[in-house]
């Protein structure tokens, strides 16, 4: 029978938890809507390197998603260019 005050099957129990979740792939739950409006936020505050990074991964998330050259993408090339120019 198992011992409620031994704590090797709970600390065995632990590691293959730890071990398991740090393999597991990183899941983004962000849209491409909120990182163009976290890219707008970092060019208001004048966060340039934060907005290009933020505003290139929505270009590229909506050109994943849409094409290239959808009208769904204007609004973020539209931002990054602005970005890019500052």
């Amino acid at each position: 029978m198992n011992d409620p005050t031994d704590s090797t099957s709970d600390i065995q129990a632990w590691k293959f938890i730890s071990v398991n979740m740090s393999e597991a792939p990183v899941v983004s739950t962000t849209t491409p809507t909120e990182l163009l409006a976290t890219g707008r936020r970092h060019l208001a505050v004048r966060d340039y390197t934060a907005a290009t990074e933020v505003l290139a991964g929505a270009c590229e998330a909506l050109a994943a998603e849409h094409g290239d050259t959808a009208d769904q993408c204007a609004e973020a090339y539209l931002w990054y260019v602005i970005d890019y120019s500052e």
